[in-house]
């Protein structure tokens, strides 16, 4: 990139805004991917996906209530955008030296943030069983959302 265009592209942005709507492009994606993919599971595999299952142990241990279903489907959605734009504001600050091109930056980050999570910091909190536990066609779900996240997220940063 030019040094002209660099200086007009940091002069006409908002990082904050910019991270917001990565994260919000990145995790609609993720969620409309997830949904499709969802309807193809077997049946006895359509279950609450992790998002939902999350924002439900979260609202009893947190709000200490459950909720409507109405209220529980929008504390899922807030929780899961949230943690999206949160995330793309972590990705803003450790993929710029990266070496790498957006879209991957992007997918290294999303398959990070999948392990982090799905082996890691959710099971070592009681919130879920760790991803060995589960069917492989949900991981796969879950996976290639990470993946599709991380990508959409990785080239929508560097658009900015």
């Amino acid at each position: 990139m030019s040094r002209r265009l660099a200086e007009k592209r940091t002069e006409n942005t908002n990082p904050i805004l910019n991270i917001v709507v990565a994260g919000l492009v990145s995790t609609t994606a993720m969620t409309v991917l997830m949904q499709g993919l969802f309807n193809r599971l077997p049946r006895d595999q359509q279950y609450p996906l992790p998002p939902e299952e999350i924002a439900t142990v979260a609202e009893t241990s947190v709000l200490g209530k459950e909720l409507s279903p109405p209220q529980h489907m929008a504390w899922t959605l807030i929780s899961h955008f949230g943690y999206g734009i949160t995330l793309a504001g972590v990705y803003s600050m450790l993929a710029e030296p990266l070496p790498f091109s957006a879209l991957l930056k992007g997918v290294l980050y999303g398959i990070a943030v999948w392990a982090g999570s799905y082996l890691g910091w959710l099971p070592a909190l009681g919130v879920l069983r760790p991803a060995t536990q589960f069917p492989p066609k949900r991981n796969g779900l879950m996976i290639v959302a990470h993946l599709v996240w991380g990508a959409v997220l990785g080239i929508t940063t560097d658009k900015f």
